[in-house]
């Protein structure tokens, strides 16, 4: 019986959605390799609307399409709206030192973000544009060099080398561009 109430939380409220299996909730409707999540999230939405609760396993989960319901939540009341969803195997968000700033909440992810906000701020992002487009004017350079006959070619091993190039540069202090020559490229693909 507790079963059953607890997957009826959302009808109970008054809230449509789409109707949760008993020990599963409509986690077995989320999780398909097929139909990603972020799909079937949509599909719902047109079906019952900008604002539907469902059940993720034992957790209740409100979908919120509206923007200006979004608005007076995440801006406008953000002291009582702060979480997010935690992941489903995350450990204790509040007491383990290892939590960072997108598994935090409350009063640490607010502290976290004080602390990181300034790397984001205009002036960083314009101290580090010449990297990013020197590396950029790089990986174009040499996709002319290695394909400048006009033949269709791969750019996926391109991308993968100038975001390598990009960290190491930025990150690691590496003074000059190494695409196609970072040491580093085997082990990032590995991982």
């Amino acid at each position: 019986r507790y079963l059953v109430w607890q997957s009826q939380y959302w009808r109970r409220r008054g809230v449509p959605g789409p109707k949760p299996q008993l020990f599963y909730g409509n986690i077995k409707g989320l999780n398909s390799y097929h139909y990603p999540m972020p799909m079937k999230i949509h599909d719902w939405t047109n079906e019952f609307g900008k604002v539907y609760g469902y059940k993720d396993g034992v957790r209740n989960v409100l979908v919120i399409s509206d923007m200006e319901m979004i608005n007076e939540v995440f801006v406008k009341q953000f002291d009582a709206f702060h979480a997010r969803r935690p992941p489903p195997l995350s450990h204790d968000t509040n007491n383990s030192p290892r939590v960072h700033l997108f598994e935090s909440q409350g009063s640490r992810w607010k502290r976290l973000r004080a602390l990181s906000s300034p790397s984001f701020s205009i002036d960083t992002l314009k101290k580090i544009s010449p990297i990013v487009e020197d590396s950029a004017i790089k990986m174009v350079d040499l996709m002319e060099q290695k394909h400048g006959d006009g033949k269709s070619f791969n750019v996926h091993p391109f991308f993968c080398e100038f975001t390598l190039d990009s960290i190491c540069r930025l990150v690691f202090g590496q003074k000059e561009s190494t695409m196609f020559e970072n040491h580093r490229m085997e082990f990032v693909q590995s991982v």
